[in-house]
């Protein structure tokens, strides 16, 4: 049952990713993974990032995980085409002042 609840949230991220705009991707869409956390940490983190990881070829999806808050540059995030908060706890979680600022909309 484990194996069809991880293919089901591979497919729901591929079916995003399409929705948002790569309705035909010439490239491997590259997600960063945040999972820094304060205080309370849950354990499935370690888990999903594998699993991401692991099966995000089958979806055509590369992930890069991290909890360094540091690599909120405009420089390393326009290698990326989404940042995902995996389970991420704690008010700015020591965030780089970028990411705690106002859009600009």
């Amino acid at each position: 049952m484990r194996f069809v609840e991880d293919v089901l949230v591979l497919v729901t991220l591929r079916l995003a990713i399409i929705v948002i705009g790569w309705t035909t991707p010439t490239h491997a869409a590259r997600l960063l993974l945040f999972s820094a956390t304060q205080r309370f940490r849950h354990d499935s983190i370690p888990t999903a990032i594998k699993v991401l990881q692991e099966r995000g070829a089958s979806i055509d999806v590369e992930f890069d995980a991290t909890e360094d808050a540091s690599l909120f540059t405009d420089a390393n995030l326009a290698k990326y085409d989404a940042l995902v908060f995996l389970s991420t706890t704690g008010e700015g979680v020591g965030l780089h002042p970028i990411l705690l600022r106002e859009p600009n909309l």
